[in-house]
């Protein structure tokens, strides 16, 4: 939910950039990043107080797994989560100034990146603590790659935090908590099913459960991908004042994700069984 309030951050500094309004980019650049750094911080020590004192497994319905080996797991796993907004943000620069391509492919090789780095955990013989220590490599090296190439390519668009202010904050929260609190009900809905499943039915009643849900999810994603990727045309094109290309290029997304949406559905009404079988 948290990865959320980033979206109208991120429209925001898309117009101040196709305004040329550098002064306003930088200053909601510090601010949201110096919160979104202190949050990941302050959840940190929150979270390790609540897995190493709170009955996780218990409400997790985990039998096999020690306490505290899961404890290490959910605290490493939840790092992972709330150093990915500040990180996230960071990487923004490119989406925010039009280079999506930048962005899109930073984010693949951060997932690639972490993809690979489990065959050489388990190789290695390490565990799940292990598994889920790693995967914050890939989140440093992220964030490395940022600030030196955006150093070297584009320094007036580098983070300053001494101009973040409080105010510029405010502005951008109350739109970023309606972001948060959409996703939150989302989170809700999908993962406190699965939590109900897995303490009543069991793990087996849970892949079915998730399998099938994942492959009608599936058609959200595809939509939203291609959606999420004219965001910043679109914001560029309002901030500038390009009525008439906007109307035509929303009408066009209109058409495409229902177009889109039928396909898939139609897809799965036919292999849908299949496809779960195997």
């Amino acid at each position: 939910s948290l990865l959320q309030t980033q979206v109208p951050m991120y429209l925001r500094r898309t117009q101040e950039y196709a305004r040329g309004d550098l002064g306003a980019y930088t200053r909601h650049q510090a601010s949201a990043l110096v919160f979104y750094a202190v949050v990941a911080g302050g959840g940190s020590l929150l979270l390790a107080v609540a897995v190493w004192h709170l009955p996780v497994t218990r409400w997790l319905g985990l039998r096999v797994i020690p306490a505290d080996q899961a404890a290490w797991v959910a605290w490493l796993l939840g790092l992972q989560i709330l150093l990915a907004m500040p990180v996230g943000f960071l990487s923004s620069i490119y989406r925010t100034t039009g280079r999506l391509a930048w962005s899109v492919w930073l984010g693949n090789a951060r997932h690639l990146a972490a993809l690979a780095l489990v065959p050489v955990v388990l190789g290695l013989g390490g565990g799940m603590p292990a598994l889920a220590g790693f995967n914050l490599i890939p989140l440093a090296a992220t964030a490395g790659f940022v600030l030196w190439h955006t150093s070297r390519r584009w320094p007036a668009l580098m983070p300053r935090l001494k101009a973040a202010r409080l105010s510029a904050l405010r502005e951008l929260m109350a739109p970023s908590l309606l972001f948060a609190l959409m996703t939150l009900a989302t989170a809700v809905s999908l993962q406190g099913a699965v939590l109900l499943v897995v303490t009543q039915l069991g793990g087996a009643a849970v892949a079915v459960f998730v399998t099938s849900r994942t492959l009608t999810s599936l058609i959200r994603q595809v939509v939203f991908t291609v959606n999420n990727s004219l965001w910043p045309h679109l914001t560029a094109m309002e901030a500038t004042g390009d009525y008439g290309r906007l109307r035509l290029v929303h009408r066009l997304m209109v058409l495409g994700s229902t177009a889109m949406s039928i396909v898939c559905a139609a897809a799965l009404w036919q292999v849908g069984p299949e496809v779960i079988d195997v």
